[in-house]
């Protein structure tokens, strides 16, 4: 993992806090998270930033934590995280805050193992005009037993997917969200089905679109994957094929009275 000073450059543990590192295997924020400013700490992870272990943020006691620092530049900026990824307690979280960027650059976290949400909030994109796209990429299994997920930005385009959260596994992912959905208010979040292993819901899911590149995603009458944004437009549900659909019930909310097809 990059030494202290590189992650903690904007931002102070209180003094019931700690970053835990055990050896090379993992990295952990525990405990409360005292911002350098009122409202706001940076977590500055930085480009090609790779967290050899597990990735536990537990509490950041109300305060918004932003993680990934996203300057000027043409290449995406990626933070893999090689084991799990967790989010609790009263933590706030934003995967990216990119208000410093003036060029479209694109921002990806890539979690190699579970992602795991039991409280808090989680954004993919805070800034409201961003010039590139915010991916939370999830290898394992996808589990939210409290709290909200969503992406608090309110930008939207009718050309690309701003906020997507990526599914690319190898083995069959579980998707469980206690919240019932991953969207936004405009709609905008996109799921990207990106694994020949596919994936399966166990609760029903709400989201603005959905992508797919490579596998199904598995649904029932009980876990029913909803489609929220009502946009006639083709790449509002991306990429349909015969490697990649939803198997089984799926709903999409439209602006027509008539039957949809």
């Amino acid at each position: 993992p990059p030494p202290a000073s590189s992650t903690r450059r904007s931002w102070e543990a209180s003094p019931c806090s700690r970053r835990r590192s055990s050896g090379a295997r993992a990295i952990a924020v525990e405990g409360h998270i005292a911002s350098a400013s009122p409202a706001t700490a940076n977590m500055q992870l930085s480009n090609l930033t790779v967290i050899k272990g597990n990735f536990r943020i537990l509490n950041t006691n109300n305060k918004k934590l932003n993680l990934i620092h996203v300057p000027n530049g043409a290449n995406p900026v990626v933070v893999n995280v090689q084991g799990n990824m967790e989010i609790s307690g009263n933590s706030i979280v934003s995967l990216a805050n990119t208000f410093n960027t003036t060029t479209p650059r694109a921002v990806v976290l890539d979690v190699d193992g579970n992602f795991t949400q039991g409280g808090g909030s989680f954004s993919l994109q805070e800034f409201n005009s961003p010039l590139g796209t915010a991916t939370l990429s999830i290898g394992g299994h996808c589990t939210q037993t409290a709290g909200t997920f969503t992406a608090t930005s309110t930008a939207t385009s009718a050309v690309e997917n701003l906020f997507v959260v990526e599914l690319n596994g190898t083995s069959n992912q579980n998707v469980s969200i206690s919240s019932g959905t991953i969207d936004n208010a405009a709609n905008q979040v996109a799921l990207r089905i990106n694994n020949p292993a596919g994936a399966t819901l166990t609760a029903p899911l709400a989201v603005g679109r959905m992508d797919f590149v490579n596998g199904n995603i598995t649904t029932t009458n009980t876990n029913l994957l909803t489609i929220n944004n009502t946009s006639s437009l083709p790449f509002v549900i991306n990429g349909v094929s015969d490697n990649s659909y939803v198997n089984g019930p799926v709903r999409r909310r439209t602006n027509e009275a008539a039957h949809y097809a």
